[in-house]
């Protein structure tokens, strides 16, 4: 690896003595078959996948919802994605913020 630097400096200097600018901020694009999409589903959806979810909020709940150990559930393909204290007054409104984010699969 120290070698290929040090061809890559010699390269870029001579480069640069000719006049040439180098690109110093170029990132290489990620390689899209190792991006995995996030699965998300909200409450009431089918679940797509088998695994471990978590659930998360985006308004001011948010910090309370993420140190709740119940957070975690494990949901099966096809099972209806339930919230918190469904039937209960005012969860309804309350479960709609939710967001279930698949984690890994069930052991």
């Amino acid at each position: 690896m120290k070698k290929a630097h040090e061809w890559r400096a010699k390269d870029e200097a001579e480069a640069r003595a000719k006049g040439y600018q180098i690109d110093t901020d170029y990132q290489d694009p990620p390689i899209k078959a190792l991006i995995k999409p996030e699965l998300k589903v909200k409450v009431g959806d089918m679940c797509p996948k088998d695994g471990i979810w978590e659930a998360s909020r985006t308004d001011s709940m948010a910090e309370t919802l993420a140190t709740y150990h119940g957070r975690w559930r494990q949901f099966t393909q096809g099972q209806t994605v339930t919230g918190f204290g469904q039937g209960l007054p005012g969860f309804d409104e309350d479960n709609k913020l939710i967001t279930w984010t698949w984690r890994k699969p069930l052991p």
